[in-house]
């Protein structure tokens, strides 16, 4: 009866064996801690309960927010329209003349020179464009530098090659490493989540991180995000929570009779409401101010009223 030899295991195989097996062993499952483990922690460095900090001191001075961005009214006061440390939403129909209202905007914040928006401080004012093809998004950085007569302290991205989650790290990237910054816009918040509008947590983390940014850099942010298609509100989840959270939600729409102005309401603001008013675009693709403003009526209707005020 012939028995057969046992193979001898290769030189390097015990090695390897054991190589396999530390690499398994060395494998770490992360565990989230627990909120004791987390209070235990702070408590630890801070020798006190960690939720302190969250905790409002009634006896403590508080400033309100500086102003961001102001309007102009026809009895010649201003109207609070955006504070820092928050975000507002612009939101309208499709071609309903968001992005000119929004150039607008950020050519006050460059330049400090309307007569009719007004921005009291000075810095770095970004624009980031999740939308629009690379030239498409030059072409509203240069509308922006045109009105605002100069470029300087404007910088421009264009965001839409990008995934949604290196969009949101390209722009905290960008904020962090930005000093002095005066005012930010996004155009197309949309599209810093996968679905937002169907999807509420998508749309909690969208919104979880405009309200982180203009706090932790005492900023405001203002934010286009479009209606409904066959309803006049705010899309889906993503609106929702945006509604409930934002400093001021301002629709820009086509004039029902005239389809070259565009009419700018206060939809909800946590400021005072500003008087609606109109703006059109010239032959050169700018934006003006109509020396007109839409008041509402105590019956409802709305009529044009003059106002000495000169475009832009």
């Amino acid at each position: 009866m012939m028995i057969g030899k046992k193979e001898a295991p290769a030189a390097n195989q015990g090695i390897n064996d054991a190589d396999e097996l530390d690499h398994k062993v060395t494998k770490k499952t992360v565990v989230i801690p627990s909120l004791e483990e987390i209070e235990n922690g702070f408590a630890e460095l801070q020798d006190v309960p960690f939720y302190n900090q969250y905790k409002i001191d009634l006896d403590e001075e508080l400033s309100a927010p500086p102003v961001a961005m102001a309007i102009k009214q026809t009895n010649g006061g201003t109207v609070t329209l955006f504070t820092k440390g928050n975000f507002s939403i612009i939101t309208g129909a499709a071609k309903s003349r968001k992005s000119f209202f929004l150039s607008m905007l950020m050519a006050e914040a460059v330049s400090q020179r309307s007569e009719y928006f007004q921005c009291p401080s000075t810095g770095i004012n970004i624009l980031f464009d999740t939308e629009q093809a690379k030239y498409k998004v030059q072409q509203i950085g240069k509308r922006v530098s045109q009105l605002a007569g100069s470029n300087d302290n404007l910088d421009v991205y264009t965001l839409r090659t990008l995934d949604p989650a290196e969009r949101i790290a390209l722009i905290e990237k960008v904020l962090k490493d930005t000093a002095n910054i005066n005012f930010v816009a996004i155009d197309g918040i949309i599209d810093l989540d996968n679905d937002p509008i169907l999807q509420a947590e998508q749309a909690q983390k969208i919104i979880q991180n405009l309200m982180k940014w203009s706090e932790d850099y005492g900023i405001h942010i203002c934010c286009v995000l479009h209606y409904n298609k066959t309803i006049t509100t705010l899309l889906g989840h993503l609106g929702s929570f945006a509604h409930r959270k934002a400093d001021a939600i301002i629709s820009v729409t086509k004039d029902k009779n005239n389809e070259n102005i565009s009419i700018v309401e206060a939809v909800d603001t946590r400021e005072k409401p500003f008087e609606s008013f109109a703006f059109s675009v010239d032959e050169n693709g700018l934006p003006f101010i109509m020396r007109e403003r839409i008041i509402e009526e105590a019956t409802g209707k709305k009529s044009l009223q003059p106002i000495d005020i000169p475009p832009f």
